[in-house]
């Protein structure tokens, strides 16, 4: 039998535990290894620079959804982005470094719900139920701040313009061909942060969202639409799993003992354990 050990070793200082899998061939096992604090490098924001045109080797995509292979500066920012990937992939498009014009900006995930597949998104628990509307999701495995909910709200609100502008273009082809018009879904912004951006808190008017656990507060109500997601005030049960993965940070240590306490068959194995294998190898 194959072990991993460590893989949060240079994630977070825990004390070990066991995780098995359905696997077969490749368990999970002892994922979980001492050592010291946390350490986040993402950049706040992720904008087109003299840094990213040297990076980027593709073209902007202009109204085409598409994944774009960036270098990765982060390996919390790359585990809560595969999470949501592997949880939300297989329920509608879901594409990470979603790029968004006019000006080049990249979204953590870009994601648009199948209405045929609603059933399994809400096995996703919280992640499906607030993933119900098209939406960016932005990943912080620390406080955001001022600047980056700014840059958030900016791609958010370019995000928007360019599906309302998309809309217009097939309301106008439907008209013509004397189709039904499709209605126009609004999207949301899903902020999930690891801890709570106190500084934000005191200056933006924030509300509780009603219908979900503690901790999902909206900013800006139909206007903005703008949904914060602060991990470390949820509560600890398996509806929340899959965020608190996501967010990872000082909270992935208590994540990955909620995931190795479920039963092998449960779909969070599937979503969440391979990733995190992956993103063991990564840090060595």
């Amino acid at each position: 039998m194959n072990t991993a050990h460590g893989i949060c070793k240079r994630l977070c200082g825990v004390a070990r535990v066991r995780l098995t899998t359905r696997y077969g061939t490749n368990p999970l096992r002892d994922l979980l290894g001492p050592l010291g604090p946390v350490q986040n490098t993402r950049p706040s924001v992720r904008d087109t620079d003299a840094q990213q045109n040297s990076e980027e080797t593709q073209p902007p995509i202009h109204g085409t959804t598409r994944a774009l292979h960036r270098p990765v500066r982060n390996h919390f920012d790359q585990l809560g982005k595969q999470i949501g990937k592997e949880a939300l992939g297989s329920c509608g498009s879901t594409v990470a470094q979603y790029e968004i014009s006019p000006e080049t900006q990249y979204a953590d995930l870009c994601y648009e719900p199948d209405p045929a597949h609603q059933a399994e998104r809400m096995r996703m628990g919280l992640l499906g139920q607030i993933a119900n509307v098209p939406c960016l999701i932005e990943i912080y495995a620390r406080a955001p701040t001022a600047h980056d909910f700014r840059a958030c709200l900016s791609k958010h609100l370019a995000y928007w313009r360019q599906r309302a502008r998309k809309h217009e273009k097939q309301a106008e082809e439907a008209k013509r061909l004397e189709k039904p018009v499709e209605t126009f879904v609004e999207p949301h912004l899903l902020m999930v942060t690891a801890s709570s951006p106190t500084g934000l808190r005191s200056k933006l008017r924030l509300v509780r969202a009603s219908g979900c656990p503690k901790g999902v507060y909206f900013f800006g109500d139909e206007v903005l639409r703008v949904v914060l997601i602060v991990a470390s005030e949820l509560p600890r049960r398996r509806s929340t799993l899959l965020v608190r993965l996501m967010a990872a940070g000082p909270l992935l240590r208590q994540a990955i003992e909620d995931l190795a306490a479920l039963p092998p068959e449960a779909h969070e194995h599937a979503v969440a354990d391979q990733v995190l294998l992956h993103c063991h190898h990564a840090v060595g």
